[in-house]
């Protein structure tokens, strides 16, 4: 499989593995993370970039290999996160984090 979808992905990828350390980063997650060295954060600890609330949080996540989803509401948009566990078989590796921006009209639909 091509993986240059996930440069340009629509949304902030972040990839680290089970010890907390970034692996990846896509475009988005980049400009995201910009004013916290962007890229250059991979190799670096989650737990080195983080406030002790958030870095007890994803010590949970990453004991529990568990998920988190939430509506981050910033003073300019709302942001969809999602940190989800990512295995190798039935190892597991890590978390991926995806950001989106929401659209402030955004419908809430019925799955038919």
């Amino acid at each position: 499989m091509n993986m240059d979808w996930f440069t340009d992905f629509p949304a902030a990828i972040t990839i680290c593995d089970n010890k907390g350390t970034i692996l990846a980063m896509n475009k988005r997650s980049a400009e995201y993370y910009g004013k916290s060295q962007g890229l250059e954060l991979i190799g670096k600890s989650l737990f080195d970039c983080h406030p002790p609330e958030a870095c007890k949080m994803i010590e949970e996540i990453l004991l529990e290999q568990g998920e988190k989803c939430y509506i981050a509401q910033g003073e300019d948009k709302a942001k969809l996160v999602m940190q989800l566990p990512w295995y190798q078989g039935n190892k597991f590796m890590g978390l991926v984090e995806i950001i989106k921006e929401l659209k402030e009209d955004i419908p809430t639909r019925s799955r038919l």
